[in-house]
C-alpha cells in the first residue's frame, strides 16, 4: 500500500472535531456555572445536559474513529505496526492518567475514573485490531458491543476492577464516565463509516479538489490541537468563574 498524501489529513474531520470542542468548551461552562452557583439547577437542566454529554462525547469517538479509517490507509504498515500510532496513543493514555489524577485532588467527591480520553486510548486498540478488515467486521463488533450492552447487567462486575466495561449494575459517581459499553460502538461505526463511505468519497474527487483541503480557520486550528485544548481548557473556565466572582 503506497502513502497517499492527500487522504492523510481531511479538513472537514478537524473542523468537525473543532465544533465537537466547541460545544464541549460550552457545555463545561455551564456545567461549571451550575457547581458554583451561577446557575441554577433545574430536573430540566440536568436531562440537558445528560443528553448534551452523551452527543458530544458520541462526536468525538465517531470522529475518531473517522481518523483512524484515514490513518489505515495512508500507512504503509498496519496500523499496530506503526510507532507514531503508539507514541499518539501512550501521550493520549498519559494524559488519562493526568487527568485521572487531578481529579482525585479537585473533584474527589467526584473523580475520573474512565472517561473520555481513557476511552479513546482503549477505543484506538479496538479499531486497530479490526483496521486491517473489511469494514463490516467493524460494523459487526459495533454491533455485538450494543448487543452486550443492552442483555448484560453483572453486579460482580462493579467491582474497581471491571466498572469501566460499563457492565455492572452501578454507575459510579464521576465527574467524566464513557466505559467500553456501549461506546466502543461509536468508535467502531465511525472506523466503518470511513472505511466504506468517506475514503470512496475523497477517492473520487478530482486531484484540483483534493489539492486544497486544509482551510484555514478557528475550527480547524482547534481540531488539530485538541488534546492540549481538553487539558487546559476546565482550568481556565473555573479560572474566569473565580475571577468573576472576585469582581463582583
Amino acid at each position: 500500500m503506497t502513502s497517499q498524501p492527500p487522504l492523510a489529513r481531511f479538513g472537514l474531520l478537524d473542523q468537525a472535531r473543532g465544533l465537537a470542542l466547541v460545544a464541549m468548551i460550552i457545555y463545561h461552562g455551564l456545567w461549571d456555572g451550575l457547581q458554583f452557583g451561577l446557575l441554577i439547577w433545574t430536573p430540566e437542566r440536568d436531562a440537558a445536559m445528560r443528553l448534551a454529554a452523551q452527543i458530544i462525547a458520541g462526536s468525538f469517538l465517531t470522529i475518531s474513529g473517522l481518523s483512524l479509517a484515514l490513518a489505515a490507509v495512508t500507512r504503509s504498515e498496519p496500523i499496530l505496526q506503526s510507532r507514531s500510532f503508539w507514541k499518539r496513543n501512550a501521550i493520549v493514555a498519559g494524559a488519562a492518567v493526568l487527568v485521572s489524577a487531578a481529579s482525585f485532588i479537585v473533584l474527589p467527591q467526584a473523580p475520573i475514573y474512565f472517561g473520555i480520553l481513557h476511552h479513546i486510548a482503549l477505543a484506538s486498540v479496538v479499531i486497530a485490531l479490526v483496521a486491517s478488515h473489511h469494514a463490516f467486521l467493524a460494523a459487526t463488533v459495533a454491533a455485538a458491543v450494543l448487543i452486550t450492552n443492552a442483555y448484560v447487567a453483572e453486579p460482580v462486575l462493579n467491582h474497581p476492577a471491571t466498572i469501566w466495561l460499563g457492565l455492572g449494575t452501578q454507575t459510579p459517581v464521576t465527574a467524566d464516565w464513557v466505559p467500553a459499553f456501549p461506546w466502543l460502538a461509536a468508535g467502531l461505526l465511525g472506523f466503518a463509516i470511513g472505511k466504506q463511505v468517506l475514503i470512496p468519497w475523497l477517492r473520487s474527487r478530482p486531484p484540483s479538489e483534493k489539492s486544497e483541503i486544509r482551510p484555514r480557520d478557528p475550527l480547524t486550528w482547534m481540531g488539530r490541537r485538541s488534546l492540549i485544548i481538553y487539558l487546559i481548557h476546565q482550568p481556565i473556565l473555573i479560572g474566569l468563574i473565580y475571577l468573576y466572582q472576585w469582581i463582583t
